[in-house]
């Protein structure tokens, strides 16, 4: 039994540096300072998409939660403007819909009235 890893979060980077020297653990260092062989972020930390708590030693390198939230909007915007159309009459229109022939919606009809 042993180990041949372990992660370092949020800790003093002193203590890091210290167990990476009394060890041969490979390290992987969140918030833990540059002593770890290796750092680590999450990708909503990395990406800001959380909108919520976002801890002290996270770095956020864009700002996808605002983005997020404009392209929310859009959505809304868009559904809003959809129901209206509806409501209104004005969609669908011709564009957006198939017409048939004449003489087919007459041979339509005349099935129809057998029925």
């Amino acid at each position: 039994m042993g180990a041949f890893g372990v992660e370092i979060e949020v800790v003093p980077p002193e203590v890091t540096a210290e167990i990476a020297r009394k060890t041969n653990l490979f390290l992987v260092s969140m918030g833990g300072g540059k002593g770890g062989d290796c750092q680590y972020l999450f990708a909503c930390d990395v990406l800001g998409t959380n909108t919520g708590h976002v801890p002290r030693h996270s770095k956020k390198y864009a700002d996808l939660a605002v983005e997020y939230a404009r392209i929310q909007q859009m959505r809304i915007d868009a559904f809003k403007a959809f129901v209206g159309e509806v409501q209104s009459g004005a969609y669908p229109s011709a564009p957006y819909v198939v017409s048939a022939a004449k003489e087919e919606m007459e041979a339509f009809r005349k099935n129809m009235a057998k029925l």
